[in-house]
């Protein structure tokens, strides 16, 4: 009898000491998974936080490449290269076309178009000036249209 109840008692002990082994194991485990967790979201965290930076380096590297597009197409414009010109404003409003320069890129393109006698383009153009230029840009404003007038005749 005693070796039975000492067989018992081992047993017991042995199923209570690996109850306690896989809870522990379990816990372990769980913690190690909420530190998993915790760190993907401090990751997250920092790369939500990052990105409106990324994004406003992106925005500042496309306004310069726009800028820069604008100034040789104004050079060309100015030394009287219209073909040159039309296309640098062309290339402008199609790389960047929500640039702020947009609606300035249509309405010196509708010139340089109509300087070229290409009057479909010139209209073009200077038709989307109208739409596209701001309220400030007047004389251009005024401008686009007289040149549409005389691209219609």
């Amino acid at each position: 009898m005693k070796t039975r109840i000492g067989m018992q008692s081992a047993q017991s002990s042995y199923v209570e000491s690996t109850s306690y082994a896989e809870t522990n194991n379990r816990a372990q485990t769980g913690a190690t998974a909420n530190s998993t967790k915790t760190i993907c979201l401090i990751v997250a965290l920092i790369l939500v936080g990052c990105f409106p930076a990324f994004t406003l380096a992106q925005d500042e590297k496309s306004k310069a490449a726009a800028q820069t597009i604008a100034q040789i197409a104004q050079t060309a414009q100015q030394a009287e290269d219209y073909d040159m010109a039309a296309r640098q404003w062309t290339r402008l409003l199609d790389q960047h076309p929500k640039s702020d320069l947009a609606g300035k890129a249509r309405f010196n393109a509708g010139v340089c178009f109509f300087r070229l006698a290409e009057y479909g383009k010139a209209a073009d153009n200077l038709d989307a000036a109208t739409k596209a230029l701001n309220k400030e840009e007047v004389q251009k404003l005024a401008q686009s249209h007289l040149y549409l007038g005389f691209c219609k005749l």
